[in-house]
């Protein structure tokens, strides 16, 4: 049973949503999960069941914080048998995390709007992603790449025969797609010289699209109730239609009648994130796509992957000098590298015919992808300028 805390404890509970001035500033320039992980937290376990602790830092927190039963399971860790005896004051929540899960060799990770815990192995291993860099010292972003790719585990790049890579856009922006374990290596390691950018402004979607809901806070409270009914729920509340391809959902194994939803994370900042978490915990071969109107699909993962769509994109400004060639060879090493043709998959993209345009015929996984990416490289390439 998780054990009521001590007063000092209680109280730090309820300071643990007061951020200094420095705290404040930073949660201001991140997204909430990231000004969450900011915030101090003091506590003192003593044989506590690790899944209490989870449960405990994310009251504590007002963060949504999730087991990844899948990987944990997969290693024999049962969060309820797992005892965690640890004291902390004043550190921040990434570091207590770290404090507590990694002498169980368990790590934390963000993912779909919710931090997950999970195991050590799967951080490093799973989970890959792209980011945008940039490089704030006088050296070339390609000599700084090397320099990364020797220092942060180097034999998880493709260079080496892994799975990781990156792609330099000169003046100073780096693409990197890595697992978030060494993305964290990245960040810690080369914190001089390397700085994360992320696109903060606020997207306008059209009013009433399915955009428009897709990328809105949504609340997933949801304790052992069955899948059909969740889509159902889901569906009245955020008005769009839900629809199960039980074709591909029956060719591949899956029957929805045999699962239930136990998911509760409180609000999500995305309704898209949070489905695709309640999605991911049900079975990692699911997915959903968007397919026109207010109409949502649950499928598999190959499925979502093999309705390509062509779009594209206006990159004015993205491009180092203009050349479009670099930046369609970043893109397809960095952003989903298997699903492109070069590497066997059905992606392509080249020139678009309008000037400084791409055009893209990808799922739209992939395009939700490049969306973000490219808001993302807007703003590094507004930054360069600073």
């Amino acid at each position: 049973m998780f054990k009521r805390l001590p007063c000092q404890i209680v109280a730090a509970v309820v300071g643990i949503c007061c951020l200094s001035g420095l705290h404040a500033s930073r949660a201001a320039e991140s997204g909430p999960l990231e000004a969450a992980l900011a915030k101090p937290v003091e506590f003192e376990f003593r044989e506590t069941p690790l899944d209490d602790v989870i449960s405990f830092l994310s009251r504590a927190s007002d963060a949504p914080i999730v087991a990844d039963q899948r990987a944990l399971q997969k290693s024999g860790v049962k969060l309820d048998k797992v005892l965690i005896t640890s004291r902390l004051s004043g550190a921040p929540l990434k570091i207590a995390l770290s404090k507590i899960l990694s002498p169980q060799k368990l790590d934390w990770i963000i993912r779909h709007d919710a931090l997950i815990v999970t195991t050590a192995k799967a951080a490093a291993e799973k989970y890959y992603d792209t980011r945008v860099y940039k490089i704030t010292r006088r050296v070339p972003v390609d000599r700084r790449m090397r320099s990364i790719m020797h220092n942060i585990d180097p034999e998880s790049w493709a260079t080496a025969g892994g799975t990781g890579d990156a792609a330099p856009l000169p003046p100073k922006l780096l693409l990197v797609y890595q697992s978030p374990q060494r993305h964290r290596q990245i960040e810690r390691k080369f914190a001089r010289s390397v700085v994360r950018v992320r696109d903060r402004r606020p997207q306008v979607f059209r009013r009433g699209s399915i955009e428009e809901t897709l990328e809105a806070p949504a609340a997933f409270n949801f304790a052992d109730v069955p899948l059909v009914d969740v889509l159902k729920q889901l569906g009245e509340q955020y008005d769009v239609k839900i629809v199960v391809d039980h074709q591909a959902c029956n060719a591949a194994g899956i029957r929805f009648e045999h699962f239930k939803v136990g998911l509760q994370v409180g609000e999500v900042r995305h309704f898209a994130g949070g489905l695709s978490l309640l999605l991911e915990t049900v079975h990692p071969a699911l997915a959903w796509t968007a397919d026109g109107g207010r109409l949502l699909t649950i499928t598999t993962s190959e499925s979502a992957g093999n309705k390509m769509i062509p779009q594209d994109y206006n990159v004015s400004g993205i491009a180092p000098d203009d050349d479009s060639k670099l930046l369609i060879e970043a893109i397809e090493y960095t952003v989903a590298p298997s699903s492109w043709e070069f590497a066997g998959g059905d992606g392509t993209i080249e020139a678009g015919k309008a000037a400084a345009t791409l055009h893209v015929v990808q799922s739209r996984l992939v395009h939700r992808q490049l969306r973000r990416l490219f808001a993302d490289l807007r703003a590094g390439r507004d930054e360069e300028k600073k």
